[in-house]
C-alpha cells in the first residue's frame, strides 16, 4: 500500500528496524524511498553479521520487483560481491527475465569470481616462492661447515 508521502518513509523504516523487520524496511526503501542509495546505506548501518543477508534481500528486491533494477543490482554486486556467495546470487536471478537484461548481473558476478581466482593464484605462487626460499636457506645452513683448527677460538669460552 501507499505510505501517504515520502516524508513518512524514514519514520516507518525506523519503526520497522526497531521491530527487527529489516527486510520490510529495505522493501519500503526500495519501493517508496525515492533515494536509490538509501537501501544500501541502510544495509551498511546494520551490524556486521546481518549485512550479507540484507544485501541478498536487497538483491532480491532489485531483481524480483517490477520494474527490475538491473543497474542497481550490478552496482551492488560490483561493490559488495566479494561478501556474497555466487550461488546465492544465481539462485536469485529471475528465471523469466531475458538473458540480455540479466547479462550485466552475470558479468559482474563472473568478474568478481575471476578476480578472486586470480588473487588465490597469486597467493599460492607467493607461498610457493617463500617455501622454495626457506628450503634453500635450510639447505645452505645444513651444507655450511666450520673447520676447527688449533688456531680456531671457541665461541663459548673464547
Amino acid at each position: 500500500g501507499g505510505v501517504g508521502g515520502c516524508w513518512l518513509v524514514p519514520a516507518r523504516v525506523s519503526l520497522l528496524s526497531r521491530l527487527e523487520r529489516q527486510g520490510e524496511a529495505l522493501a519500503l526503501l526500495v519501493r517508496e524511498g525515492g533515494d536509490p542509495e538509501a537501501a544500501r546505506r541502510y544495509c551498511d548501518a546494520q551490524p556486521e553479521g546481518q549485512r550479507a543477508e540484507l544485501r541478498l534481500c536487497l538483491l532480491d528486491l532489485y531483481l524480483g520487483g517490477e520494474p527490475r533494477r538491473v543497474e542497481a543490482a550490478v552496482a551492488l554486486l560490483r561493490d559488495y560481491g566479494a561478501a556474497v556467495a555466487p550461488e546465492a546470487v544465481l539462485a536469485r536471478m529471475p528465471p523469466d527475465a531475458p538473458i540480455s537484461q540479466l547479462a550485466p548481473v552475470a558479468e559482474a558476478l563472473l568478474g568478481r569470481s575471476s578476480q578472486r581466482r586470480r588473487e588465490a593464484q597469486m597467493l599460492r605462487a607467493m607461498e610457493k616462492a617463500r617455501s622454495v626460499q626457506l628450503h634453500a636457506t635450510m639447505l645452505s645452513r645444513r651444507a655450511g661447515r666450520t673447520v676447527i683448527t688449533p688456531e680456531t677460538l671457541c665461541s663459548v669460552c673464547s
